[in-house]
């Protein structure tokens, strides 16, 4: 994905901030998705794999490591399963 992640644009105390935070995660979530589904992957399955991923991913940040601590795809993975929900 070449496009640009915006930066938060209020201090991350403000309740602005998540707002501004989905629409930014709504542009990466569409490019990836489209682009998942344009190399065959079905609409559901993408789908599905995101809710899974970003479940997952809120626990490992639950459980307390910082991303700027580990290297991409070295930090840790929590409570992976193959099954759907």
């Amino acid at each position: 994905m070449n496009f640009r992640l915006p930066q938060p644009q209020h201090p991350t105390s403000d309740s602005e901030v998540a707002v501004q935070c989905e629409h930014a995660v709504v542009t990466a979530l569409q490019v990836l998705a489209d682009r998942l589904i344009v190399a065959g992957w079905p609409p559901k399955a993408v789908f599905e794999a995101i809710k899974r991923v970003a479940g997952r991913q809120a626990a490992a940040y639950q459980a307390g490591p910082n991303p700027a601590d580990y290297p991409l795809g070295v930090r840790p993975r929590i409570g992976f399963s193959l099954t759907p929900f």
